[in-house]
């Protein structure tokens, strides 16, 4: 018999993520699951903000003054509870 572990991890969600530089940037992800929808989005800035957690694939985000630099990640979640991770820039520049 073929363990549900196995079609968890066989069926991760697929992110893209393109963010714009500036600030306020704009972060837009297009992620797709094999077996669920896409419900959810954790986006962490790379400047050393909270993470923020929304069902938009598209936020707009203030940098951090004096932030750290860093790439643009965010976690997409399917109904199913599957998981992909995404990264967008090398650097974000206040």
């Amino acid at each position: 018999a073929r363990s549900h572990i196995l079609d968890w991890l066989e069926d991760d969600v697929s992110v893209l993520v393109a963010a714009s530089g500036g600030d306020p940037m704009t972060v837009q992800v297009y992620a797709a699951s094999g077996k669920g929808i896409v419900t959810g989005y954790r986006y962490d800035f790379g400047d050393g903000s909270p993470m923020v957690e929304t069902g938009s694939p598209t936020v707009t985000h203030h940098v951090a003054s004096g932030g750290r630099t860093g790439p643009v990640v965010v976690v997409a979640t399917d109904s199913l509870g599957h998981v992909g991770l995404g990264q967008a820039g090398e650097r974000i520049t206040p």
